[in-house]
């Protein structure tokens, strides 16, 4: 190597001018050039004779095999194993050639790779199995293969999620209809509690809602902040799985934690269509939190007029006090809501109540500036302070 680097520092020095030879600085420099270029060469010329391994992996961390069956490219994954690729090695994330293939749906990539000798419960950095890849995105006919090949259906990941619980959040119809025909367990929970009914729920998926109801899937477990399934649809407005849990017998005087039913907490949210299905259920309207705090409370806080009026109608009380003594009306003035104020006034709440600091709704709207809500509570007749 080294007379091969003098060769061609002789020919390229041939074209150096004579003048510049006298500086040794460009000599060095010229001499280095020579010297990088030629180990350049020689460790191209190395890997080009080198053949490719089989799972050698790139900065990526994926083998040939796992491109091919990630792609779903059957003569591709087909050589790679005839030359002796290792069927189970991982990437960084842990995940093998058949993950990658569950992944993407390619159930004949699955059982090539099966018939392989690839470890079907094989789990990631994060606990997810084939099954709960295939399941995730919905690819039913993929999670048959792998749950034909014997994976257990209900494998944990580091969630404590299992498949059945991914695909009912992710609203996949198909895959959970699979897995609840293949008996998976509809009361499993996760790390916080949650079942597949709950996630459901919370996501508004209510063909999957209407598979698990129709299985018997438990409407009154509660996860570890005693929250139901009715208690997230209600939550998050699902109407419709309100309506289908309620019909299902789902408790909707269940508190959570923090004491607050599904009434509650459609009231926070401000889902006046769910506070009027759960109201034709006769439940009660004035059930306090933790603190004290009722439906028609939640609503005044929130700015939620239609809805507080609505609960006041229907006969809660718009006087109620919570623990420090609070009305609606004072949470109103407090606030600053000024139509809220006009509201709660015209159905009859009392200007003149104080609490347990002292202090009317008159008062906190002067203390928080709220003009408007001072000129409103301040020209109330005498008759309507009092009554």
């Amino acid at each position: 190597m080294l007379q091969s680097i003098a060769k061609k520092t002789s020919v390229h020095s041939k074209r150096i001018n004579r003048h510049d030879v006298t500086d040794p600085m460009l000599n060095f420099i010229t001499l280095l050039s020579l010297i990088l270029l030629s180990v350049t060469s020689s460790i191209r010329a190395a890997e080009v004779a080198t053949p490719p391994s089989t799972d050698v992996k790139p900065f990526f961390q994926w083998t040939p095999l796992m491109n091919a069956a990630f792609n779903g490219n059957k003569d591709a994954v087909r050589a790679q194993l005839s030359k002796g690729a290792v069927v189970d090695s991982a990437d960084e994330e842990g995940r093998t050639a058949l993950m990658y293939a569950a992944s993407k749906g390619h159930a004949n990539i699955i059982s090539m790779l099966l018939d392989a000798g690839a470890k079907v419960d094989r789990a990631d950095v994060a606990g997810d199995t084939a099954l709960h890849l295939a399941t995730r995105r919905g690819y039913a006919i993929a999670a048959q293969t792998l749950l034909s090949r014997r994976a257990q259906i209900d494998v944990r990941n580091k969630q404590q999620l299992t498949p059945l619980m991914i695909a009912a959040a992710q609203g996949q119809r198909d895959t959970v209809q699979l897995l609840l025909h293949e008996h998976a367990d509809t009361d499993a929970v996760d790390v916080a509690g949650e079942t597949a009914l709950m996630k459901a729920a919370n996501e508004g998926n209510l063909s999957v809602v209407t598979l698990l109801a129709n299985v018997k899937a438990d409407n009154n477990r509660r996860d570890k902040q005693g929250r139901t399934a009715l208690w997230y649809a209600a939550s998050r407005g699902n109407l419709d799985a309100v309506k289908l849990l309620l019909s299902n017998n789902a408790d909707a005087t269940i508190k959570d934690e923090h004491g607050l039913t599904p009434l509650m907490r459609a009231a926070v949210n401000g889902h006046t269509a769910v506070v009027e299905a759960l109201i034709k259920r006769g439940i009660d309207l004035d059930a306090r939190s933790n603190t004290g705090n009722t439906a028609v409370f939640f609503a005044t806080t929130r700015g939620h007029i239609g809805l507080a009026q609505l609960l006041v109608n229907k006969g809660a009380d718009v006087n109620a006090v919570n623990e420090f003594g609070t009305t609606p009306l004072m949470a109103a003035a407090e606030k600053g809501y000024n139509d809220m104020t006009k509201t709660l006034l015209s159905s009859g709440a009392k200007v003149a109540i104080k609490n347990k600091n002292g202090l009317t709704a008159l008062d906190l709207a002067k203390i928080n500036g709220h003009e408007d809500v001072i000129k409103t509570l301040g020209t109330t007749s005498g008759l309507k302070l009092f009554r």
